[in-house]
């Protein structure tokens, strides 16, 4: 038997990006996806009291003043997390420009952490599965 890995498997893990005017290299490897873990890590965190219904139940009693504070207390730690994991994945300064350029929208530069996690989904190619799924979609349109 001859096994032969270049006709296998493809790793297709660096990555130029444009991200509206700034280039930046990045590889799509273990260390880029222990940032990303990392980050949704802190992010679940912040939230996680909100699954406690005694804690939640506490908060909806409280003035809409106090209400008001801790809303924009989580928004503030979540805006913090997401502008430093991009930073620490694509360049000190670079949260803060995707920020300014969607707006003021951390939730869109969250968007741009979550495409990046979908490339290194896609940076390993099991290329003999995917000819067997070419070869299966093409028996399926003739028959």
């Amino acid at each position: 038997m001859k096994i032969n890995f270049d006709q296998e498997l493809k790793v297709d893990n660096q990555a130029d990006i444009n991200l509206y005017g700034k280039q930046v290299h990045v590889i799509l490897n273990d260390e880029f996806r222990q940032k990303l873990t990392a980050s949704r890590l802190k992010i679940d965190a912040v939230y996680a009291k909100f699954d406690d219904p005694a804690y939640t139940k506490k908060v909806s009693e409280k003035p809409y003043q106090e209400q008001q504070k801790i809303a924009d207390q989580l928004m503030d730690k979540t805006h913090k997390i997401v502008i430093s994991t991009v930073d620490n994945l694509l360049g000190q300064g670079i949260g803060e420009y995707l920020y300014k350029h969607f707006n003021g929208s951390t939730e869109a530069v969250s968007a741009v952490l979550g495409l990046l996690e979908d490339y290194a989904n896609e940076s390993v190619t099991n290329l003999k599965e995917q000819k067997k799924k070419a070869k299966l979609a093409k028996y399926k349109n003739h028959h």
